[in-house]
């Protein structure tokens, strides 16, 4: 790498490394106890639910539909065999239920002699059975013979992050007519 290249480099790192120094330096002066100024910290307790911010419509059930969403699922209540988490919230809550996630799913497959992506085949019950027509792995299972095994030849292995979920029944809200009317509009 030429001096030049090497000098630029580290220009652009030392100007990256900068703001990145004053900003922890900012937040390690911050109260551990206390949430930044103007910080609403989300509630999980369906009781104290809030939504969108919008006065919800009497008989409305979103506190309800939270409550579901949060509720830890056991064998017993008809989890699994296959699962990547015991609750929707788990995976879908930063910063607040049914938002986006820090975490990962993993999604396996591999492309066909044509070159389009097929679907992977898993195989379960020490290779006994299979799962097709998903790309996604659930990472854990109620008993070993559950327990997802990857092979080799699905070669396409991805993680991604999992998907916010708030918004999803704003459509279903939507009167029919309305939906028609936009579409007949567009029509014309």
């Amino acid at each position: 790498m030429s001096l030049r290249r090497k000098a630029l480099l580290s220009g652009c790192l030392l100007a990256a490394a900068i703001p990145l120094a004053i900003g922890i330096t900012g937040i390690g002066q911050q109260s551990a106890k206390e949430a930044p100024a103007g910080f609403n910290t989300p509630s999980f307790n369906s009781a104290a639910s809030i939504s969108n911010g919008i006065v919800e419509p009497p008989g409305d059930s979103f506190a309800r539909d939270q409550n579901v969403y949060e509720k830890n699922e056991a064998v017993k209540d008809g989890l699994g065999p296959v699962y990547n988490a015991t609750s929707c919230v788990t995976c879908h809550q930063n910063p607040n239920s049914g938002a986006a996630s820090q975490i990962t799913e993993l999604r396996v497959g591999h492309n066909d002699a044509n070159g389009n992506f097929v679907n992977p085949t898993i195989f379960i019950n020490d290779g006994k059975d299979t799962i097709t027509g998903r790309s996604i792995v659930d990472d854990r299972a109620i008993g070993p013979q559950a327990q997802e095994h990857i092979p080799d030849t699905e070669t396409i292995r991805t993680l991604r992050a999992a998907l916010n979920t708030l918004g999803d029944g704003f459509v279903e809200a939507i009167d029919d007519s309305t939906l028609i009317a936009i579409a007949e509009r567009h029509r014309n």
